[in-house]
């Protein structure tokens, strides 16, 4: 069945439902406007983290060297981050009332702008509740749900994917059809490319929407969307005064089809691309968005005229992107930077360093039985290595971010792209694959 969902529809929060959250959010934005004056005194911010998993640690970790108090929820207590907090308190994310009730209690100054999934509603609602800084409930429940976003894109003139929601085999097929190939299939909610399958022809039709059900765990709702061309590149952005401040730009390296996950990125030059600022700064307005982050996917045509946007969120890049790859990029700790320009309003200035350009990859080496590794390169532009593959291992086909991210990255430098790229293939060469 089609699943209609109008620009104006809203989808439910929390398990009161949207104006139980809307009169706590109220209610507790007038208590914390009480007790700023107090806060305005504190020598330490104290600071909230949404989570308390790896994604979050690093987040966690770089609050509390710079002195804040960091609070972490979570609903498992045991979670790697919780014991790197001031204080950690078992609570499910899920439960925006009762994190709001803590968040308020403990006078909450900033919440961590941390990776994470379809809870960036919760740190919406805390933002909205206490009148912080960061992304606000409205734009955090644009941002995860596709179906909106993708209407909110639409409604503000600003290119994007053709898209039908649907829910079901039959309705899949019948969606697919409607689109026409090549199309791509993906969950309506989620990100590691969880379920995501292009479909290419009518000869690979029904094994990709097998695919993507198993994907998906069979349930929930499934998008049908046209397959964009160009080449495909992650953005990481600051929004501060209203203004889009760009941090990295990376052109990615993707699987081969049917499945489209990342396996590499490099960073590339942003200036003097005009296309690409226009649209941040026609988003910007459109989202009102204000002191906050986000991290984008987006196409730019085989011309460079012009730019469609796949999706985005109002969080940093996750797989060791922000923690590793923007920290080169900027000169300094990507986290510390991105916290202080979000809690401050304002932009830190950064260190003066040389143009050169980065490469994270995962390694492709998927289909194949390791059965010797020769000795890495000698090379000061290998500036980190975490790969883990071992002789004997099989590496299974690449399908998502867990899959890619299973045996680690490397993380080089380079020149021009075609140095790092080179570098890159001298350590795959070090693998011997049967």
């Amino acid at each position: 069945m089609r699943l209609a969902l109008s620009a104006g529809t809203k989808i439910p929060v929390g398990e009161g439902g949207k104006q139980k959250l809307q009169k706590q959010v109220l209610d507790s934005s007038n208590h914390f406007k009480d007790s700023q004056k107090a806060d305005k005194n504190l020598e330490a911010p104290i600071a909230l983290s949404i989570g308390g998993g790896m994604e979050q640690l690093p987040f966690i970790k770089a609050a509390v060297e710079k002195g804040w108090n960091v609070i972490a929820v979570d609903q498992d207590e045991n979670a790697v981050g919780m014991k790197s907090a001031t204080e950690s308190y078992p609570i499910n994310i899920v439960n925006q009332e009762e994190v709001i009730d803590l968040a308020t209690r403990k006078q909450v100054q900033f919440v961590l702008p941390s990776p994470i999934g379809r809870y960036l509603t919760t740190v919406g609602a805390v933002n909205t509740a206490l009148g912080l800084n960061g992304v606000s409930l409205e734009q955090a429940e644009i941002s995860v749900d596709k179906v909106r976003y993708n209407t909110f894109l639409k409604a503000h003139t600003i290119a994007c994917a053709n898209q039908i929601c649907v829910r079901g085999k039959e309705a899949i097929r019948s969606a697919i059809h409607e689109i026409g190939f090549p199309c791509i299939l993906k969950p309506r909610f989620g990100s590691g490319s969880r379920g995501v399958v292009v479909v290419t022809d009518a000869a690979t039709c029904e094994l990709c929407v097998q695919e993507h059900m198993f994907g998906v765990g069979g349930e929930g709702d499934s998008l049908i969307e046209s397959l964009l061309s160009g080449e495909e590149h992650g953005l990481d952005v600051l929004f501060v005064s209203g203004k889009p401040y760009i941090m990295a730009l990376r052109k990615k390296y993707i699987t081969p089809l049917p499945y489209r996950q990342e396996l590499g990125y490099i960073s590339v030059s942003h200036e003097g691309n005009q296309v690409l600022h226009r649209m941040l700064e026609k988003l910007a307005k459109a989202f009102g968005v204000n002191n906050a982050v986000m991290h984008m996917d987006l196409f730019f045509s085989e011309e460079g005229q012009s730019v469609t946007v796949i999706e985005s969120s109002f969080r940093s890049s996750g797989y060791a992107i922000t923690e590793r790859m923007l920290d080169h990029i900027l000169g300094t700790s990507a986290i510390s930077f991105i916290m202080e320009a979000i809690f401050t309003g304002c932009m830190p200035e950064l260190p003066k360093k040389e143009p050169v350009v980065y490469g994270l990859f995962f390694p492709n080496l998927q289909g194949s039985v390791i059965s010797e590794i020769k000795p890495f390169p000698s090379s000061a532009n290998i500036l980190g290595n975490t790969l883990t593959i071992r002789p004997g291992d099989e590496i299974t086909i690449i399908r998502n971010g867990t899959d890619a991210m299973g045996h680690g990255y490397v993380l080089l430098r380079g020149e021009n792209e075609a140095e790092v790229l080179q570098l890159y293939q001298e350590i795959i060469d070090c693998y011997v694959c049967t």
